[in-house]
């Protein structure tokens, strides 16, 4: 297939695109962490929601839809930095990089990352919050169980070792 567009390094594509991927998932992460550290925050929303009758799907929905919500604004806010940016990577570079806004392909790659950030960054997080039993809520009973703390846990380490592991990468390919 020819392209008018040039071609480039197959294997530098690969790398880039793997650590894209990396980053994207340490992103969600941290998403991850911080939604479920603050969920006693919005036990008490959930409770009132569950007593009015919304059922677990439908929190789930809920909780998704907002995954999907800050996901999309994330992603319109990196390509407004992409776009203010991009003049000032290509003078560094010296390459002519364009962001074509009109291609079908980069939409296509764009929505494939929503939704797999919206899937990676959501779902634990909505299973959570909508797990909580109204009546313990204001009982005052404990909401996070020990293993959503050592799912945390696991992921705070997880993201550590992914950290080292590129900053060992780098310092390998400057070397």
């Amino acid at each position: 297939i020819h392209s008018s567009m040039p071609q480039g390094n197959k294997t530098a594509t690969y790398i880039f695109a793997l650590l894209g991927v990396l980053l994207l998932a340490t992103a969600c992460i941290n998403y991850v962490n911080l939604t479920t550290a603050r969920a006693s925050l919005r036990a008490k929303e959930v409770s009132i929601r569950k007593i009015a009758g919304a059922g677990k799907s439908h929190l789930f929905l809920l909780f998704l839809i907002e995954s999907l919500v800050i996901s999309f604004f994330s992603l319109l806010c990196a390509l407004a930095f992409v776009r203010l940016l991009l003049p000032l990577f290509n003078s560094i570079t010296g390459k002519d990089f364009i962001l074509p806004l009109t291609s079908v392909p980069l939409w296509r790659i764009l929505s494939g990352t929503l939704l797999f950030a919206t899937l990676l960054n959501g779902i634990y997080p909505a299973l959570l919050l909508s797990s909580f039993r109204p009546l313990n809520v204001f009982r005052g009973k404990s909401l996070l169980k020990i293993k959503d703390g050592a799912v945390r846990k696991g992921l705070v380490i997880f993201q550590f070792a992914l950290s080292v592991l590129l900053i060992m990468g780098a310092m390998v390919i400057y070397q």
